[in-house]
């Protein structure tokens, strides 16, 4: 439920969490947002985990910051641009852990999970492999090479979980194409 400034005793809760370090004020705070914030990092991180993480992340930085909140705005739309902030900072991270990732990936992990995928010679393999389009080979290999989740794949691709399932079932159907063409 959205609350005003002021309605139901926001500002007072606030004020006696900032500057008290009222715990039960805050408690009072976290259960009056938690679902709308919930919801909010749903939407942004498109996966559960990382939400439940945003949020908590959100929150405990909203904690550390209340003393310095100087109540311009609304305490929820201050917890927004706090989520928001966490996650943008996770996309980030995801596309620096992708491009290490992808520059260190363990070249006996993907000649294995090439083997079991694709039985053939590792040349035919390849070649599949680099024929295939750049999301595609892309998206193979953060799977496969890097070994990341569907989850982590999405995120550090900035796409959805179903593109990033697709794309896999593109890369694995243009591979036995070329595959069975060899």
């Amino acid at each position: 439920m959205a609350l005003a400034p002021g309605s139901n005793g926001e500002e007072d809760l606030v004020e006696r969490a900032g500057r008290g370090r009222d715990h039960a004020a805050f408690e009072a705070l976290f259960h009056r947002y938690r679902d709308h914030a919930y919801g909010l990092a749903l939407r942004l991180a498109g996966d559960p985990v990382d939400a439940e993480e945003i949020v908590v992340e959100a929150f405990a930085a909203a904690w550390a910051g209340l003393p310095r909140f100087d109540g311009r705005s609304a305490f929820r739309t201050w917890l927004h641009a706090i989520l928001l902030n966490r996650s943008r900072e996770r996309r980030r991270a995801a596309r620096r852990r992708r491009r290490r990732i992808v520059s260190v990936a363990d070249p006996e992990a993907w000649e294995r999970a090439v083997d079991a995928a694709f039985p053939g010679t590792r040349i035919d393999v390849e070649r599949a492999l680099a024929a295939l389009p750049e999301r595609a080979r892309e998206t193979a290999l953060l799977r496969h090479a890097s070994g990341l989740s569907y989850a982590e794949i999405a995120d550090a691709m900035d796409v959805t979980i179903g593109t990033v399932k697709s794309q896999l079932a593109r890369a694995y159907a243009l591979m036995r194409e070329k595959l069975s063409d060899a």
